[in-house]
């Protein structure tokens, strides 16, 4: 995906994920059969979980739970932290 880097990390039950965002980028609606740890290490994003928006800022963290709809807009360069349990 355009504007996206991601190193992933997979263990026999935990995945570690770095995400870097361009400003700009736009991660469509998804979501994921397990729970999502998210930290925001730098930058500035625009995130949704289920039907609440919030502005994140570099160590700023939130869960994401299993099946819940998420999609996010990237306001500034951003990196993410994601940890799950492999799905």
């Amino acid at each position: 995906m355009e504007g996206v880097s991601l190193k992933a990390l997979k263990g026999s039950s935990i995945k570690l994920a770095k995400v870097e965002l361009g400003a700009g980028t736009v991660i469509d609606a998804h979501d994921h059969p397990v729970e999502v740890l998210l930290m925001v290490v730098s930058g500035k994003i625009d995130v949704g979980i289920a039907k609440t928006r919030k502005i994140m800022l570099g160590g700023e963290l939130a869960i994401i739970h299993p099946n819940v709809s998420h999609d996010a807009v990237a306001i500034e360069d951003t990196v993410l932290i994601e940890a799950y349990a492999n799905d």
